[in-house]
């Protein structure tokens, strides 16, 4: 992967936070769901996708969370110069609705599920999409 992706996050970093309206309009929003609904079909446990997709010199790294973080511009700064000091991509496996790595820009994939066998069978259906390397 090249640095630019990498450098334009660490560019949008900044200790200021958007109001979030998202629970003021949420009762007016047809599309809302039940959390735990959007899932892979069953049994999908491999990578669909041809060969083609994926780059073979490119590492990918999960970053897992699990609950509500304080510092989370401090830690876009120190996942974003560790994907350019290890030439990697960052994929978030989010837990929440909303973690704050969105807004810098990083690829989060929401981990669902109402029990904890079918969150971990999530986790396991992106890590396998995305061909992770390791989960931290």
């Amino acid at each position: 992967m090249s640095t630019t992706p990498w450098q334009s996050i660490l560019g949008r970093v900044t200790m200021q936070v958007a109001e979030d309206i998202d629970d003021l309009l949420r009762v007016y929003d047809a599309r809302t769901r039940k959390a735990g609904r959007d899932l892979f079909p069953e049994s999908v446990d491999k990578n669909p996708f041809t060969p083609d997709f994926h780059e073979n010199d490119t590492v990918v790294i999960g970053v897992r969370i699990t609950e509500p973080r304080e510092d989370v511009a401090d830690l876009a700064v120190q996942l974003g110069t560790f994907a350019l000091e290890k030439q990697a991509d960052i994929v978030v496996l989010n837990y929440l609705d909303y973690c704050g790595l969105e807004r810098f820009g990083f690829r989060c994939e929401r981990i669902t599920g109402e029990t904890d066998e079918a969150r971990a069978a999530c986790e396991r259906q992106v890590a396998a999409f995305w061909n992770l390397e390791i989960i931290i």
